[in-house]
């Protein structure tokens, strides 16, 4: 579902027209205009929508002044704030790309398709969102039954024969994000995404030879994976299974009945063994007036 055009008075036009020119990005031109970044980003996919026309002036404008002072300059012998107005360009074109590979074009239709389905509406929503509702719920099913991904994977592709295994293992993590099923899939998840679109910069950069550029978001693909991230202690779940052991000489501890120990002496008084036995007996048992002994080194 597309969101309406973003209306955009020529104070504002001009006001980006002249942001452009010196390389802010649609983020910067949001936070200056007060805008909603997302809105901003999805207008300038557009290239035909006025956004981007006032964009893309801008950046003509700025090459078009700087080449001519480049070569008015050049006959002076200064370049220096050229070849940093080029660097700064060049970053800025990249970022643009970036930001455009990142923005998520589905947005408003994913918000527009929460927003149904926490009032119970989902029978009103485009048919295309309809469908896309049914994948994810079937998924949600699947996934509460403590079905496998695998097994996920395939019955969508049974069920629904023009989806490929990879949009099929898109939609698995898209259900998993969109339900809440699973938080640390979530993250980790779509960290992975966002990391293999810097890796396409990156690459892009690279082919081009733009060291410093390709440098910069392999970086941030790697951090976006983890990479440095210091990692908490793992303690094996083995560990944290075990339960302590307890010792006791108390009956009661163990759920039984106490008995009198005079009782217990007599006992033993009457059973058929030496004198010795009937003094260890005792000893163990805790009869009264029978002291214990300690042995170093003892051998039975």
């Amino acid at each position: 579902m597309n969101a309406l055009p973003i209306q955009l008075s020529k104070e504002e036009l001009d006001k980006i027209v002249h942001l452009a020119g010196i390389n802010s990005d649609i983020k910067a031109i949001a936070r200056f205009l007060n805008l909603n970044a997302n809105d901003l980003q999805a207008e300038y996919l557009n290239e035909n929508s006025p956004l981007r026309q006032a964009m893309d002036t801008g950046i003509i404008n700025a090459e078009y002044s700087i080449s001519k002072k480049q070569f008015d300059d050049a006959k002076l012998g200064d370049k220096e704030s050229i070849r940093e107005w080029k660097k700064d360009a060049n970053a800025a074109k990249w970022e643009r790309y970036k930001q455009k590979l990142l923005f998520d074009q589905e947005v408003s239709s994913y918000e527009t398709l929460r927003a149904a389905v926490e009032n119970g509406i989902v029978n009103e929503l485009p048919e295309k969102l309809q469908k896309y509702y049914e994948v994810i719920d079937f998924i949600r099913a699947l996934y509460n039954r403590l079905n496998s991904r695998t097994y996920i994977i395939n019955q969508v592709r049974l069920k629904w024969k023009e989806v490929s295994y990879s949009v099929a293992n898109k939609l698995y993590y898209e259900s998993l994000n969109f339900f809440n099923l699973d938080n640390a899939v979530k993250k980790e998840a779509w960290a992975n995404v966002y990391a293999e679109r810097l890796d396409l910069i990156s690459n892009l950069a690279l082919e081009n030879k733009d060291l410093d550029i390709a440098g910069k978001y392999a970086v941030e693909a790697a951090k976006m994976r983890g990479v440095g991230r210091e990692q908490a202690p793992q303690v094996p779940a083995e560990i944290l299974d075990r339960r302590p052991i307890l010792y006791s000489i108390k009956i009661t501890d163990l759920g039984g009945t106490p008995i009198s120990r005079n009782k217990l002496g007599a006992l033993i008084d009457g059973l058929d063994v030496s004198e010795k036995d009937k003094t260890r007996l005792k000893r163990d048992g805790v009869i009264e007036g029978i002291p214990f002994e300690l042995f170093e080194n003892a051998q039975e």
